[in-house]
Order: structure tokens, then sequence, then C-alpha cells
């Protein structure tokens, strides 16, 4: 359900459906109606009432996101559509407005970002060496054990193939286990990698896929 208003051009709420009445939890459509959007601080101060402005001026429809709270305390994250409205000759006397309460979404995705960067610094920290690879064996992503182990600097590392770092002989024996990681989810594999100052040093790697919501095999996480 979304809410629908409309304004005139002085930022007078002409009209407001009982939708936009529950997002803004407005007590009544009166009490909403005696709002100029032009001169109410709390939208000027968000910038809604900029917006309003430029849709006036502009005679284009503007789409926006804004954390807002209302003349009766709901907090609440609107995503609107403002739309000029015009007259028989073509000017423009007002405003339609079609308002969605989208604060759930947005809690989704601050939280989701929390998470998101809550890992990025557990992988980044981890003690053990870990490397993000796509399908085909491209690195996208390592951490600071990693390139310590093999001396190579973040950048050097990334966009490499997994096998670039391995002494050579082992690199068949990784293009033969790589199949199966595709398949059962998870590989080891002991081998030696090469220092770029040229030493080599035996490591034991598991490696564990990543499958994508079709469950298409799209990369692999790999430790030592």
């Amino acid at each position: 359900p979304v809410g629908i208003s409309s304004f005139d051009k002085t930022g007078k709420v002409l009209e407001v459906n009982k939708e936009l009445l529950k997002i803004l939890g407005s007590d009544s459509g009166e009490a909403t109606r005696s709002i100029n959007i032009l001169k109410f601080p709390p939208l000027v101060e968000v910038g809604f009432a900029y917006d309003f402005e430029q849709c006036m001026r502009s005679e284009k429809t503007i789409i926006n996101e804004r954390n807002y709270t209302s003349k009766w305390g709901k907090q609440v994250y609107l995503r609107y559509i403002l739309a000029p409205i015009h007259n028989d000759i073509h000017e423009v006397t007002g405003v339609q407005g079609i308002f969605e309460d989208v604060t759930g979404r947005m809690n989704i995705e601050k939280e989701l970002k929390k998470t998101k960067e809550k890992y990025e610094v557990l992988f980044k920290d981890a003690p053990n060496s870990i490397l993000l690879i796509d399908s085909k064996g491209i690195i996208l992503d390592c951490n600071k054990a990693e390139c310590e182990m093999i001396g190579y600097e973040y950048d050097e590392i990334c966009g490499k193939h997994a096998t670039s770092f391995f002494k050579e002989e082992y690199i068949p024996m990784f293009k033969k286990m790589f199949p199966t990681l595709t398949k059962s989810g998870n590989a080891e594999l002991e081998l030696e990698l090469v220092h770029k100052n040229g030493n080599s040093f035996p490591v034991w790697r598991t490696a564990n896929a990543i499958f994508d919501s079709r469950n298409k095999f799209s990369g692999a996480i790999i430790h030592t």
C-alpha cells in the first residue's frame, strides 16, 4: 500500500489518503492538511521541501528516499515520487506525491552492511591465510596473512590465477582437484607455494565451494 497526497504550488496539503496518515502516524487528515511542506522545519531540514521546489521548477518527476520524523513522532524512511500537476494550459499548479514506507527494507540493509563489515574485518585480520576465488580460479580477494605468507602485496595477488603462486609441479594437481571442488563442495590439497624471494615451502590448503541461489558453483574460499 502506498500513501498518496497532492499539494498546491504554495506547499499546502490538499488531499491525503488513509495509508499516508498511517505511514506518518498522523492523528487525522485535518491535522496533516494543516502542514505547509515548504515551511514545516522537519520537511525543510531533511530536504523534502527542496525536492518539492525542484519538481515545480523543472516540471519533472522527482524520486528520492529520506529518513524523516513526522510531526507525530514517528520515524520513517520514506521513498517518494513527486510529479508536477498541470492545468489545461500546461501551467504547473501543484504536485502529486506517492509515498512508501521502506523502513523495514532499510533496517535490513543496515544490518547486512554491519554483518558484511564485521566479516570483512574478521577476514582481513584472520591469523590463517585466506583466498577468495571465482569459478575460474581467479583470485578476487585475500587477507593480510596470505600476503605475508607468500611475500606479495595485495594488488600483486588479486587478479592472478590461484595456481600463479604454486610450485610448477603442483599445478596439474590443482587442475585435477578443481572439478571435484565444483561438485562435492570441498577439497584439500598438500602442495608447495613459491615465495616472492624464490623459496618454496609446503602448505596444506582447504577449499570450500560457494554456490549461488541457483546452486551453481560461483567460486570458493581457500584457507591454509
